[in-house]
């Protein structure tokens, strides 16, 4: 898999950026850290109770890492393969 994440909001008028990159990066990993390497099906919380179909892991991941970016996630996109994405937008995650 791999995650794509889009943030939105003002720009900081002295750096322009959104936040600082290593910020988003580090929410990344936080958010991702407890799948590393791991049967999500069998030894994670999350998936224990669903499948860990695309659909639920875009769903479950933007629940984690929303929070850690500041409510201000607007899109994440999970790739399984070049040819099937899940994506998930602000207006339909609420």
């Amino acid at each position: 898999y791999i995650a794509e994440a889009t943030i939105g909001g003002e720009l900081h008028e002295r750096s322009g950026t959104l936040c600082k990159f290593t910020e988003f990066q580090q929410a990344l990993h936080d958010a991702l850290a407890g799948w590393q390497n791991r049967h999500l099906d069998l030894e994670t919380e999350e998936f224990r109770r669903l499948p860990s179909t695309g659909e639920n892991i875009v769903q479950i991941l933007w629940e984690k890492l929303d929070p850690l970016l500041w409510n201000r996630l607007e899109r994440l996109r999970l790739w399984e393969t070049t040819n099937n994405r899940f994506t998930l937008r602000r207006a339909a995650a609420g």
